[in-house]
């Protein structure tokens, strides 16, 4: 069996309040900000595993037993 290394997408969940006059205006608004705001203002909920990439799909090198 082998050993392959692979990119896999986390993606971390947060609640954020926002002023807006419409629910897509606050879905606007909540996308525009940074991730620094994002997790600085908001409320962590949940992590979920996302997508592993494909492109990134690799063999790992066999470890070594020096």
């Amino acid at each position: 069996m082998s050993r392959y290394k692979v990119h896999v997408q986390l993606l971390r969940w947060y609640e954020v309040i926002v002023l807006a006059d419409s629910p897509e205006e606050a879905v606007d608004k909540a996308e525009l900000l940074s991730p620094r705001q994002i997790q600085s203002r908001g409320k962590r909920l949940r992590i979920e595993t996302g997508l592993a990439d494909v492109a990134s799909v690799e063999l790992a090198e066999k470890k070594s037993s020096a």
